[in-house]
């Protein structure tokens, strides 16, 4: 059960997600499994699992993730610093979110763990 969510899903057995196309119709399974990957749609989805992560696996979080500083992208300095900076996460591993994504995915995380806390009790009346 402590298996990373890429990991689980790049490893070689069958997802549940997987069988359940199989069970549906095997064709959709095979067609998953080796159709082309839209790389702008991956990177809305980066925020969705990043949010997922953030509330079921939050001390994974800055092992997968790294939120960016704000750049100035209308100076040299400001695209130079981002250079720098997406060099540097490449190395590491993680994924890149934006400043707004992160403070995004916070407000989220936030928002869920106050209604977490109504549902239990424990906020004041």
């Amino acid at each position: 059960y402590d298996i990373p969510n890429e990991a689980y899903h790049a490893g070689p057995g069958v997802s549940k997600s997987q069988l359940d196309d199989i069970a549906d119709t095997p064709a959709i399974y095979l067609w998953r499994k080796n159709a082309p990957v839209d790389t702008e749609k991956t990177k809305t989805l980066d925020t969705g699992t990043a949010f997922h992560c953030r509330i079921l696996e939050p001390e994974e979080f800055s092992k997968r993730f790294i939120i960016a500083p704000e750049f100035n992208r209308r100076t040299s300095a400001g695209k130079e610093e981002e250079k720098t900076f997406l060099e540097e996460c490449a190395r590491t591993g993680r994924t890149v979110l934006t400043a707004e994504e992160g403070r995004k995915i916070e407000f989220m995380y936030q928002s869920v763990m106050a209604l977490t806390e109504c549902i239990a009790g424990e906020v004041d009346q």
